[in-house]
């Protein structure tokens, strides 16, 4: 849509551009706005402007920190068709360990949505693996072992609208254990009755929504989950910042991750093992 708006700048005089040729190609809410612009030059820098800011909200780049030359190019979300408006965003910054780079992704609000996280070769951003936060539509099979769990405590047909469990903000990585910590947002819809098929299903748990995830960082596979808010339906995002220390409790030190999450509470949980 964009790039036909720019190609139809470049073949046409600024001043004899018509409002109905840009409504056809940027939508009648735009066009008067676009021909509010002093020049072609300077819609033309703004149009730039915006798509360097979508690509960013989507996508990944890796610079050389000496030179600033672009070294790779990726997506962060499920590359959109050309016109569709996706529910994907990125509103996180990426975190980098062990070769590779990890990031999620946002838009829970937006179904369809079905969230994940992702690592790539910080060499090449090559994606080497991706771990989904809610189980997809059991007829086509399940990624790994940890979806097939977690769609037993789901109901209806939520899958069409992807379940949710997005992640903005809260990561952290353990060398020594080598796990990446992610916590996840609220399910896609808020209400558990719709995303659960009636209100008989609205106690389901809904997993790995509203959890603390902890995934080994070489293969992407889930070692540990601790859902905070089960069956969340009141926005109750486990997303707020990891915090990893060893501290002494009880008779001995305890290697622990913790979180002031958003439901009231401050976790504190074993980091190895999960366990509360």
């Amino acid at each position: 849509m964009q790039e036909a708006l720019v190609t139809l700048l470049a073949q046409a005089p600024f001043d004899r551009i018509r409002p109905q040729q840009i409504a056809s190609q940027a939508g009648v809410a735009r066009a008067s706005f676009y021909l509010h612009y002093p020049s072609k030059e300077a819609l033309l820098a703004d149009l730039a402007r915006d798509a360097i800011r979508r690509f960013f909200e989507r996508g990944m780049q890796a610079l050389d920190a000496a030179t600033g030359k672009l070294l790779w190019s990726s997506w962060a979300i499920p590359e959109p068709k050309e016109g569709e408006l996706s529910s994907y965003s990125l509103t996180m910054a990426a975190r980098v360990a062990k070769g590779k780079v990890f990031i999620g992704n946002a838009g829970a609000e937006f179904p369809p949505f079905r969230g994940y996280v992702a690592a790539f070769d910080v060499n090449t951003g090559k994606e080497l693996w991706r771990f989904y936060t809610t189980p997809g539509d059991p007829s086509k099979g399940f990624e790994n072992k940890a979806m097939e769990a977690a769609a037993k405590t789901w109901g209806g047909e939520w899958w069409k609208q992807g379940g949710g469990g997005s992640m903005w903000d809260g990561m952290a990585y353990d060398p020594d254990e080598n796990l990446l910590y992610v916590g996840t947002g609220n399910g896609t819809t808020w209400s558990a009755d719709v995303r659960n098929g009636g209100r008989e299903n609205n106690t389901k748990d809904n997993l790995y929504i509203a959890s603390i995830l902890a995934i080994n960082a070489d293969t992407g596979e889930l070692k540990w989950h601790y859902q905070t808010t089960p069956g969340d339906q009141w926005d109750y995002d486990a997303i707020q910042h990891l915090l990893l220390a060893d501290i002494r409790i009880g008779d001995r030190t305890r290697k622990v991750v913790m979180q002031a999450n958003k439901n009231g509470y401050f976790y504190v949980v074993d980091r190895s093992t999960g366990e509360f």
